[in-house]
């Protein structure tokens, strides 16, 4: 599997947000990949999760992970570089949701 990451502009709340895309065979025609956007916690040693896009249950669809639960699944029409454009123009919204939803989790 190929991998690329990179941080994404700006901050949020003091957190630098991170973005890794994942394919595999090849970035030119992936059967499979997933961009994921994330921080890495100095609190708790570890990168946390916030939003996913994926296509690993035979399609494209978006992970919240802020919201701490997995019954949900939003169907998108996004490939791999559509998901990561998505993402870089989004991330402060969902940086802000997970913020406010960090203690529900």
């Amino acid at each position: 599997m190929k991998k690329i990451e990179y941080e994404l502009d700006g901050d949020y709340k003091g957190r630098t947000y991170r973005l890794m895309i994942r394919c595999d065979p090849s970035y030119d025609n992936p059967e499979s990949f997933a961009v994921t956007m994330y921080y890495k916690s100095a609190e708790k040693g570890e990168s946390i999760q916030i939003v996913r896009i994926d296509n690993c249950h035979g399609y494209s669809h978006i992970d919240e992970l802020y919201k701490g639960t997995d019954d949900r699944k939003p169907e998108v029409e996004l490939n791999v570089w559509e998901a990561a454009n998505y993402l870089e123009n989004n991330w402060t919204i969902y940086a802000r949701k997970h913020e406010e939803n960090r203690d529900n989790i």
